[in-house]
């Protein structure tokens, strides 16, 4: 796990700084502290930060080709190197390292753009091809790395986080008002947009090239979900029983130590039976606890430890001093993410960052098989709705029911609530219970709600209607795979461990394993009474049955009781009294007025006003 950051200039008019890649590679330091390196040539500067997991002592990057003509930087793991090392050596190249990464530039030699077809893993990377003068990046399929970029007269900047990109000169940190509204309405910043214009987000599964003084960005891999009812279902079991085993052993190849986040839920748990199995040492495991119990899942964590045979380590959930966490958590996520579960995920990747350098997480098993409860509601009959909604269109748009736009009559959020009840997969683009549409509506000033136009783009038309699954339940599963999960789970994994130089991986998100996933029939993901049903099958020979049948649940912090009690005063302060931008946007009358409910107990806005602190505290640190 590394950082990267870098920039190509097609125009020789703009000449490239040295300075510039050194001062992006030092806002990276916590992505990698084992080494850093600059590599300039032409027009091109590529910048590194490395936290050594392979190759300890010879993969210094960035990684080159025979003659030094192709110069890479790679964030990330490529699982499969090892097979593709002994095919490439057979064709004829010469590696230097045993770095994971040196595949890439080989396969680039050979295959361009299709290189990226031959890899298994999480990665971002920015390689120069001196040969062709041009710069090739690409993201991994599901965005377990991230990687942001910016253009200007011809020239491309990129980086691992935002915060490199903001140290170069000529980049502005304006903000970027539409993403803002999207911010409010989903809790995070959906790519390719970022909360700064200018600055854009690498979609996941997409690559982009600039050569000839242009710039292209395309998507070289689909998850495509096609149920195949001709295989039996022990067969499809015998398929994802196999394909799990593999991508847990595969993310267990690595030069140092590797632990696994266990929380007890099946995912964590199923992963950490299955990495128990591999390896010469006893596997470490690493949970956190609560004093509260309805946020406290430890025991169920102890319980998968203790029938598994684990190292466990419990982390008991400090409070101390919440306004500094979340001043300090503004200041590392370089855009607002409003999601509660951060700071307790920032803790565990803390305390465990002493014990170990690569953890394995359960990220992607509820998206990849149906684990959430909406997943279940979609087996339900909607058939008369459905095709309402191919007869009006706009009736029940998400897209349409979140723009920013009045409703005095409440006509639009009972169209919402009518599709949350008998079309529950639109619960993966429409996020009731945050600031809906007729919410900011009262929230934002007249001229910024003029400015925004009331347009609103959603979710869902990141998936042309044609490339949409038949069936409800894999609908929801393709758009959360494409938003919710690389935009708020994903990012919000990289940022919190990456923060504490700690490389985290999800087994569960291994492609190979999606396209088994893919095949499953629906009864195996969700049926109307239970989820992730192929998992709880395959884990029923794994762990005790109290962990196979349990439902889903997740990090939590009693924010709702904070914002009424401990951070009552200084909440307002921050929203109202000193506000930054929160004064040159919202009204502070509409911002009252919630938080005088909250505090009475009549309504429980924790989301909302959360929601609107976060943004405040990144304001303060990025753009005041």
């Amino acid at each position: 796990m590394c950082g990267i950051c870098g920039c190509f200039h097609h125009q020789t008019d703009h000449p490239l700084s040295r300075n510039w890649i050194e001062g992006m590679v030092k806002t990276l330091e916590h992505r990698g502290p084992d080494d850093r390196d600059v590599h300039l040539v032409d027009q091109c500067g590529l910048g590194h930060t490395r936290l050594s997991i392979i190759d300890l002592k010879g993969g210094r990057q960035p990684l080159f080709n025979e003659d030094r003509s192709i110069a890479l930087v790679c964030n990330g793991e490529i699982y499969n190197y090892r097979e593709l090392r002994e095919e490439l050596i057979g064709e004829g190249h010469r590696f230097t390292t045993d770095s994971d990464c040196e595949v890439i530039v080989h396969l680039w030699e050979d295959r361009g753009t299709e290189c990226l077809d031959s890899l298994r893993g999480m990665f971002s990377f920015a390689l120069y091809d001196g040969n062709s003068k041009t710069l090739f990046g690409a993201r991994d399929r599901f965005g377990q790395k991230p990687f942001f970029y910016h253009l200007r007269d011809g020239a491309i900047s990129f980086a691992s986080e935002i915060k490199a990109l903001l140290s170069l000169p000529f980049v502005s940190r304006e903000l970027d008002e539409i993403a803002l509204d999207q911010f409010l309405f989903y809790q995070f910043v959906p790519h390719p947009r970022t909360m700064f214009r200018g600055i854009s987000q690498l979609p996941p599964a997409h690559f982009i090239l600039a050569e000839k003084g242009e710039v292209r960005v395309e998507r070289y891999w689909s998850w495509q979900l096609e149920p195949d009812e001709l295989i039996s279902e022990e067969e499809h079991l015998r398929r994802v029983r196999d394909a799990v085993q593999d991508a847990v052993e595969s993310h267990l190849v690595s030069d140092v130590e590797v632990g696994v986040f266990l929380s007890g839920g099946i995912d964590s748990s199923l992963i950490a039976a299955l990495a128990a199995r591999h390896g010469n040492r006893k596997l470490s495991t690493f949970s956190i606890s609560f004093p509260e119990k309805q946020y406290d899942e430890s025991p169920f964590a102890r319980m998968a430890s203790e029938h598994i045979g684990t190292e466990h380590h419990d982390f008991p959930f400090a409070p101390g001093d919440v306004i500094q966490r979340l001043e300090s958590m503004a200041a590392r996520f370089n855009q607002p993410l409003a999601d509660l579960a951060a700071m307790p995920l920032m803790m565990l990747s803390e305390h465990t960052a002493k014990k170990v350098k690569v953890v394995l997480t359960g990220d992607g098993g509820d998206e990849l098989f149906g684990g959430y409860e909406k997943h279940r509601k979609t087996r339900r009959s909607a058939a008369l709705m459905r095709g309402a909604c191919r007869l009006w269109p706009d009736l029940f748009s998400p897209s349409e029911l979140a723009r920013c736009a009045a409703d005095p009559l409440r006509f639009r959020k009972l169209r919402s609530r009518i599709a949350y009840r008998h079309l529950p997969e639109q619960e993966s683009s429409y996020f009731k219970g945050y600031w809906e549409g007729w919410n900011r509506h009262r929230l934002y000033t007249p001229e910024f709600a003029e400015r925004l136009g009331g347009a609103f783009t959603g979710l869902e038309q990141r998936v042309s209607p044609g490339d949409l699954p038949g069936d409800s339940l894999n609908r929801a599963l393709l758009i959360d795979s494409l938003g919710y999960l690389p935009d708020d789970l994903l990012l919000k994994t990289d940022y919190s461990t990456m923060a504490h130089s700690l490389e985290a991986r999800a087994p569960l998100l291994d492609h190979r394993l999606a396209e088994v996933a893919a095949k499953l029939p629906l009864d195996l993901k969700a049926t109307k009474t239970e989820t992730k049903v192929a998992l709880r099958k395959i884990a029923a020979d794994l762990l005790p049955p109290e962990l196979v049948t349990r439902g889903k649940r997740g990090f939590a912090v009693p924010m709702k009781n904070w914002l009424k009690t401990d951070l009552r005063e200084w909440v307002r302060d921050r929203l109202i009294d000193s506000a930054s931008g929160t004064k040159q946007l919202f009204r502070p009358d509409a911002i009252d007025a919630i938080l005088n409910e909250h505090n009475s107990g009549r309504r429980n806005h924790t989301s909302r006003i959360y929601s609107l602190l976060f943004f405040e505290l990144w304001h303060r640190h990025y753009l005041q």
